[in-house]
């Protein structure tokens, strides 16, 4: 029994048992039954029982194995036994793919020489040492470490050849067969190119094209251009072929050139046909400069100061180009200063140049591309020339003066050189006789020296300083003749006390003015006036009133025309006719039966408030308006104030009258202290009713005196009504009212009220059906306030209508009820005001099921509005804001931050009216969420009437805020703007709005600085609903940048500032 017939055994080879089979009574063996046990180091392996071949998979180096065995003959066993030991021996290691690099068989001398095989192993053995041989041409590197795998590319070089010899060991130090790898040459490197350029710079026709270039051979050979093509637009020169240098004869301006080359090393071309304008572009021959010669001025020749100057020259150029005239640039110079302003003429006129001066020129020409070199000229000197005198005369050579005139005596130099002369001597002769007085004076005014009848002239030499004296020269003779007289500033005389504006020039009288007239007379002979006056009325001659200065109002009427004309005269000579300017005659106002009426009750009425009227009519005129002008007051020393306030406010009227009745309120208080109007009780104030007219542009005042009796017609106002339950005892209802009374004594306030009681919310929306209320109680005075506490057995929701009613001491009141029965308001006749209304109350303590639904909906907007009180918006500056930059800043923020951040910053905005049937209500909410809660918009209409001032322009336009509480921790200010729009169907002629603003606390402190930013959008807004009503999409967009351009502010200004606390100051 043997494994492998105990043959050389390696791994990789598997174990074969054999064994030879004898029995004594010839039986057969049962091999199906035959036991054999496989050993590795005397252990057992079972996985391996009663195989006869074991794969090569299970054997490694070194194993000693063995295989114990039983043979059956179908009814016994045979005894075990043992084969001998089978050693598994060390496998010599291998190599593949013995090669250099990537088994290539030439390279370049730039490559490097890498050493590459693959062990193999059957024992999986490692390479524990390796012997390697280089041979560079057959020969031995021995100086190369045989340790070495790879060869440098500075030992190769062009025309060798490599390969090793390698053998290495296991781990058992058995080492393996040699190996020897592929032989590898060094081939020739072709060369590169880096850079071709052609020599100096751009060509023209008068360069050589040079072609030069750099390169790369890593076998440092030479490398030259070969196979040279040149070609001139598009064909090629075959007779210039393999040449370095196109000779400038070839070519042409305008030619397009390039050049296809390869390189050569010696032994091997370049690859690639290269092509010149892969490297430098298309060569184009460029424009050669052009050439200018012999610049001169006059050609030389000798000039004089009556001479022009023209600039000469000869043009050349070599591409045959014409010279562009219009692009010349000549630059003059005089004695060696650049003359700018004479810069690019060709001529000089002679006027500009002057004897003994030198003159050059610096020249260069343009042929359409580019200018040549700058040539200068040589130096012309203007010479000297002789002097004389021209235009010798008086006044422009005028024959005849008046005696007012004057003398001038003019002449002038005619040197051709342009001096003037340096000296003169003038004689003056006055009928012959020489005037010495005025010798060498060229202007005389000889004040009474000039008589009608007189003649006079002057004679003159001059000089140039360097020339002698000129001949004399006469002038022509002037004679003094008489002059015709003047009339001038025609005038109408008037008495201006009745102008408002006494600098005005009006064009009428009233009828019974008179009319009284004016003019200047001027003789400069100094003859009497003897000039006529005529006088026409409606065109007509008046003659009887010839020479009249002045018109009685018995001779005009209403509606003439008048004016009159001067005819001058002096006795010898008659001046020009001149026509006055017209006036009218206008007939004067009418002004009677002054008075007043106090204005319709409202809760905005205040003491002191008069509708006050006068009759005025005017016949074929327009009254302009009327005034109250306050001049004084009954003496009393409390009301000294109000006298100097009524003494320096003008009141005027300027609503359209009805049958000549002008009517306009006033408020005589508007400017003193409220507190005070009890104190002008029973005083009276004197008025001047002015009434102003306009009569030809010109407005004329006329006045009469009417005495205002001040009395308290005016019932007190109910401001506010607050209700509330006892926080002790929920089962009182607590009433609280504000009431203004400013005039006389409260005296009694009444509270009107119907209480009803309901599970059912559109139940409780209704009104009582009885029409009066069916409890009233006396309010008590607490404080500021009035106060009264009503007891109630609170189980539901309430519905409360009430009413409060307020008398004064003079019999003034204001509520709900009628004239006949004040003190019984009717709930159908409930006043809009803060004294009565209707509301849902829902006290504390009620069951959960009824308020659960309306606390979940008020949690959800976060909007309910608990009001704390009315102030003025806050405007104390914030130290160290810089508002322009915290704008700047703002203009950086994206519309997308903007919006995310909206609803962070404000809650939203709503507009509210008035509805004569229903109050204060919301007809614009944004956003819509807010809709939900409706009766919260409704108080919050409510308040922001109760609290805002109501203007139709911008200049007086208030703001105010409202301090809310959002559920239980989040704050809310309410910026409130107030505007009347102009609704002439409306009852007043117009409709109260306002405008709000829900912004987050503590936002509104730096809003409040930002105020003159948002109000234009907020003006556009009114100006939109007040001229273009019904613009809800445009509205809605305005609104959205409102919101946005806050928020755009607070996030720049958290950007600057951070969360910083706010310091104010």
């Amino acid at each position: 029994m043997e494994i492998n017939n105990q043959l050389s055994t390696f791994t990789d080879d598997s174990l074969n048992l054999s064994w030879i089979y004898f029995d004594f009574d010839g039986d057969t063996e049962d091999t199906n039954e035959t036991i054999i046990e496989w050993y590795i180091n005397g252990e057992l392996q079972t996985g391996l029982t009663n195989l006869t071949t074991i794969d090569s998979s299970f054997t490694l180096k070194n194993q000693r194995w063995q295989v114990v065995i039983s043979a059956y003959d179908g009814e016994n066993y045979s005894i075990s036994y043992n084969s001998p030991a089978l050693y598994i021996q060390n496998s010599i290691i291998s190599l593949d793919q013995v090669q250099i690099n990537t088994n290539e068989t030439s390279i370049l001398v730039n490559n490097t020489l890498s050493a590459n095989y693959i062990p193999n192993d059957k024992d999986n053995d490692s390479i524990r040492q390796y012997i390697i041989y280089w041979y560079q041409n057959g020969s031995l590197r021995s100086n190369i470490s045989n340790q070495t795998l790879l060869i440098s590319s500075t030992e190769l070089a062009k025309g060798d050849y490599w390969y090793y010899i390698i053998l290495v060991t296991d781990d058992d130090q058995n080492w393996s067969n040699n190996y020897t790898s592929q032989i590898v040459f060094i081939n020739n490197s072709i060369p590169t190119i880096q850079s071709f350029f052609f020599e100096g710079p751009s060509p023209t026709i008068q360069d050589d094209l040079i072609m030069n270039f750099t390169f790369i051979d890593n076998d440092d050979d030479q490398v030259n251009l070969s196979r040279i093509r040149w070609f001139i637009n598009g064909t090629e020169l075959t007779q210039y072929e393999n040449q370095t240098i196109l000779p400038s004869n070839q070519t042409e301006k305008g030619s397009n050139i390039f050049v296809l080359f390869y390189l050569f090393d010696g032994e091997d071309y370049t690859i690639i046909e290269f092509n010149s304008t892969d490297f430098v572009g298309l060569v184009i021959i460029d424009n050669s400069r052009p050439e200018i010669l012999a610049p001169s001025i006059n050609n030389n020749q000798n000039t004089y100061t009556n001479n022009i100057l023209i600039a000469n020259w000869t043009y050349f150029d070599i591409d045959g180009d014409l010279e562009d005239t219009d692009q010349i640039i000549i630059e003059w110079y005089k004695n060696g200063v650049l003359q700018p302003l004479l810069t690019n003429s060709t001529t000089i006129l002679a006027e500009n140049t002057t004897k003994l001066e030198s003159w050059q020129i610096r020249i260069q020409v343009y042929d359409g591309k580019d200018y040549s070199f700058v040539n200068i000229s040589s130096v012309l000197i203007i010479e000297n020339s002789p002097m004389r005198l021209i235009d010798i005369q008086i006044n422009t050579n005028e024959t005849s003066i008046f005696s007012d005139g004057s003398f001038t005596a003019d002449f002038q130099s005619d040197d051709l050189d342009g001096e003037i002369y340096t000296d003169f001597q003038i004689y003056w002769f006055q009928n012959d006789v020489l005037r010495s007085d005025f010798s060498n004076q060229t202007l005389i005014i000889p004040l009474n020296e000039l008589q009608k009848g007189d003649y006079w002239y002057f004679i003159v030499n001059a000089t140039d300083g360097s020339q002698p004296w000129s001949i004399v020269y006469l002038s022509q003779v002037i004679n003094v003749i008489n002059k015709a007289p003047s009339a001038s500033d025609l005038e109408f005389v008037y008495n201006n006390v009745n102008l408002t504006d006494n600098s005005q020039i009006r064009d009428f009288y009233l009828e019974d003015e008179f009319i009284d007239i004016d003019y200047i007379f001027s003789d400069i002979d100094l003859d009497v006036d003897r000039s006529t006056i005529l006088w026409y009325r409606n065109g007509l001659l008046r003659a009887e009133l010839n020479n009249s200065k002045t018109i009685s109002p018995s001779s005009t009427e209403s509606g003439e025309i008048w004016y009159f004309v001067i005819i001058p005269f002096d006795g010898d000579e008659l001046g020009l006719i001149v026509k006055s300017g017209s006036v009218t005659i206008a007939s004067a106002p009418t002004i009677f039966n002054p008075g007043y009426n106090v204005p319709e009750f409202t809760i905005l009425s205040k003491e002191g408030v008069y509708d006050l009227w006068v009759n005025a009519s005017i016949t074929s005129n327009t009254i302009l308006e009327v005034e109250f002008l306050p001049v004084s007051i009954q003496s009393d020393k409390n009301v000294s104030v109000l006298a100097e306030v009524l003494n320096s406010e003008r009141r005027f009227f300027t609503v359209d009258n009805t049958d000549n009745l002008w009517v306009k309120n006033i408020n005589i208080f508007q400017s003193t202290s409220t507190s005070d109007i009890h104190t002008f009780i029973g005083k009276t104030i004197r008025f001047h009713i002015i009434v102003y007219f306009n009569i030809s542009n010109i407005t004329i005042k006329r006045f009469i005196i009417y005495d205002l009796e001040i009395k308290d017609e005016v019932g007190p106002r109910t401001k506010d009504v607050s209700i509330d339950w006892d926080q002790d005892n929920p089962n009182y209802i607590n009433f609280t009212a504000v009431i203004e009374e400013f005039g006389s004594v409260i005296v009694n306030v009444t509270l009107f009220y119907t209480i009803t009681s309901s599970n059912n919310q559109s139940e409780l929306r209704l009104k009582s059906n009885q029409n009066t209320f069916q409890n009233s109680v006396e309010m008590t005075l607490s404080g500021s306030v009035y106060f009264v506490q009503i007891p109630y057995e609170i189980t539901n929701q309430l519905n409360i209508v009430y009413s409060v009613v307020a008398f004064d001491s003079a019999g003034n009141w204001y509520g709900s009820g009628t004239d006949d029965d004040p003190k019984n308001p009717s709930i159908d006749n409930l006043t809009n005001n803060g004294g009565s209304g209707e509301i849902l109350f829902t006290p504390p303590g009620l069951a959960f099921e009824i308020v659960a639904g309306i606390v979940l909906v008020i949690l959800a907007i976060a909007i309910i509005f608990t009001f704390v009180g009315i102030r003025k918006f806050r405007k104390t500056d914030i130290v160290g804001l810089d508002i322009e930059k915290v704008m700047e800043e703002a203009k950086k923020i994206s519309y997308e931050d903007i919006q995310t951040n909206l609803n962070d910053h404000t809650l939203g905005i709503v507009i509210s009216t008035f509805d004569q049937s229903h109050g204060p209500l919301p007809i614009f909410v944004h956003p819509d969420i807010l809709k939900d809660n409706l009766d919260k918009l409704i108080d919050l209409s409510d308040r922001s009437f109760s609290a805002t001032r109501f203007v139709d322009d911008f200049d007086s336009e208030m703001h105010t805020t409202f301090d809310y509480s959002i559920a239980s921790n989040v704050k809310i200010v309410n910026l409130s703007y107030g505007y009347s729009l102009n609704r002439p169907e409306k009852r007043g002629g117009s409709e109260n709005i306002t405008f709000n603003i829900l912004i987050h606390k503590p936002y509104d402190i730096i809003v409040s600085q930002f105020l003159e930013v948002l109000n234009p959008f907020i003006h556009e807004i009114h100006t939109l609903m007040d001229k273009t009503p019904g613009q809800k999409e445009q509205i809605e967009a305005k609104i959205q940048l409102i919101r946005s351009e806050i928020s755009a502010i607070l996030m720049a200004h958290k950007e600057i500032y951070g969360d910083e606390p706010i310091e104010e100051i």
